[in-house]
């Protein structure tokens, strides 16, 4: 009778949220999954609900629906639906750009929806490239057809010598990144689902199993995700001490596991550490950094960035450039094409072009006409091609003996050439006794690792010193800042009091030209803070901007 009225009270439920939404509910289009009852309460409970039943594994939206790990069989429907899309494209003889543009646009693109949620077999993304690799190389994905190129060079991008294919385990890898990403700075009721089951009470997240789907590949980039992240220290609520990169490059369990302190503070939050808005950290903690490594304290909640993206945002293609693996940089396009003249660049283009067609007409004479390849009329047909396009080249030669020589060769007249053009450039020196103090600073994560730097010379462009130093982290902003003070003192200590600043920043000079932060006091007078002055935080916050 209980189990009867819960039935009853989802219905009521359902209709509850019928009337508030105004969405209607179709109870054809619905399924109802019941399980541990026999085969005849399954019967009354359909009838009571008047919805379809169903089993374990089913699609919704395209997902499948399984409880535990994705299984081999669950997923196969998409090699298939590859084999099936191919078998289309076989009879319709395609070269190799368009086999390489069919796999970079349809058979690459064909799992995204799927891999975006949970982590796929390795024998089904193995066949997946299988398929990807015969089409490519012989245009049957059955025919495995031997290459001198290794295939997992082919997935390179294109500066790297490859053809710009990604491999569907990176793909796989760097959506589910994406949905993990998403459960860690999301406030939506889908990720608070997902933190109360995959969190202890500690706010850290689980290692032991757990019947799901989608967990082992939420565990599979947990790694990454923590490595490409960074914390910005707000209330300090959210960040933990000793689990979370927020004041170095690495978090403090990772270099020092069997400290003591950190054993024994390993829930602590950050925001034990900070009193009225300033830092109050144990003597115990300067063991394991510096005062100057202690970050500028924000205002509101704390952010986390993605460090591997200039706009602090996260994205799949930072995300396949953090994971994907590395290969040497090719640079046979610098050598051969960036250092000569346009002209050139065109017709080493144009050239390139037709070799690669008369590769395949050639090849297809051979294969299907039985013809003896002729290499000096294959030479003469490239030389030939290649001059009657030139005809629309815009660009122009130097007046060097390489340039000259490549037209010569082929035949090319009437390239117009650019002429050497003296153009004045003008340096004024400073005035008399009056020193010059270049300075800079720039800061490797912002916020990360910063330095400074500046050189002084005399109004005649003579040497008078350089200093660089280390800063620890810090953003840009407080970089260059600190840039200018150390400047300014430096020049002080060298008796220099006519002296010109020469940085690139304009929040700088915007900052220092407020007349709030002391620019407007006369010379020795001094004005005291008891507490902390007003423009101090603006400048903070201001770092803050320029930094988001």
């Amino acid at each position: 009778m209980d189990k009867k009225k819960s039935l009853e009270n989802l219905m009521k439920l359902l209709l509850d949220y019928q009337n508030a939404s105004g969405q209607v509910i179709n109870k054809r289009k619905s399924k109802c999954f019941v399980g541990g009852v026999t085969e005849s309460r399954r019967r009354i409970i359909a009838e009571s609900l008047q919805m379809e039943l169903s089993e374990f594994p089913d699609k919704y939206l395209g997902v499948i629906l399984c409880p535990g790990r994705v299984k081999i069989y669950q997923v196969w429907g998409m090699v298939e639906l590859m084999h099936k899309m191919l078998a289309g494209w076989m009879g319709q003889m395609l070269s190799f750009s368009d086999r390489l543009t069919l796999v970079k646009s349809v058979l690459c693109s064909v799992p995204v929806y799927n891999m975006s949620v949970y982590k796929w077999p390795k024998n089904v993304i193995k066949e997946c490239e299988k398929i990807v690799r015969n089409f490519l190389r012989s245009g049957d994905p059955a025919v495995k057809k031997l290459i001198k190129v290794k295939f997992d060079e082919i997935f390179a991008p294109v500066t790297e010598g490859g053809l710009g294919i990604r491999r569907f385990e990176t793909i796989n890898k760097a959506l589910l990144m994406k949905l993990f990403w998403k459960m860690k700075i999301e406030e939506v009721e889908r990720t608070n689902l997902m933190n109360a089951k995959y969190k202890d009470k500690s706010g850290a997240w689980i290692t032991n199993y757990r019947k799901s789907s989608i967990w082992p590949g939420l565990k599979w980039v947990m790694n990454e995700v923590h490595e490409g992240s960074r914390w910005l220290v707000g209330d300090g609520k959210e960040i933990s001490v000793c689990r979370d990169e927020w004041i170095k490059e690495y978090a403090l369990t990772g270099i020092h596991p069997n400290n003591s302190f950190i054993t024994h503070h390993k829930d602590m939050k950050v925001s034990k550490l900070i009193i009225n808005g300033e830092w109050n950290v144990p003597a115990a903690m300067f063991n394991f950094f510096t005062l100057e490594d202690l970050p500028t304290i924000g205002y509101g909640k704390d952010k986390l960035i993605w460090t591997n993206d200039l706009s602090r945002k996260f994205s799949v293609k930072s995300a396949v450039q953090l994971i994907r693996k590395r290969y040497h940089c090719a640079t046979w396009k610098k050598q051969c094409v960036q250092k000569r003249s346009s002209s050139v660049r065109e017709v080493w283009f144009i050239c390139a072009f037709t070799v690669m067609v008369e590769l395949w007409f050639t090849g297809n004479k051979v294969c299907y006409d039985d013809e003896i390849p002729n290499l000096v009329n294959f030479k003469l047909r490239i030389m030939q091609f290649t001059k009657e396009n030139t005809v629309r080249m815009k660009g122009k030669i130097r007046g060097f003996m390489y340039d000259m020589s490549i037209m010569t060769a082929f035949g090319i007249r009437g390239v117009k050439v650019i002429t050497t053009e003296v153009k004045e450039c003008i340096f004024k020196f400073r005035a008399l006794n009056q020193v010059l103090i270049c300075c800079d600073g720039a800061s490797k994560g912002n916020p990360g690792s910063s330095g400074y730097g500046f050189v002084g010379r005399s109004n005649t462009g003579g040497y008078l010193g350089a200093v660089a130093g280390g800063l620890g982290v810090a953003t840009n902003f407080i970089v260059e800042v600190m840039a200018l003070i150390c400047a300014g003192e430096w020049a002080i200590r060298r008796q220099y009091f006519n002296v010109c600043f020469s940085l690139d920043s304009k929040a700088i000079l915007q900052a220092f030209s407020s007349g709030e932060s002391g620019s407007s006091l006369r010379r020795g007078e001094v004005v005291i803070y008891d507490e902390k002055p007003g423009f101090l935080g603006a400048l903070e916050c201001l770092s803050r901007q320029n930094f988001l």
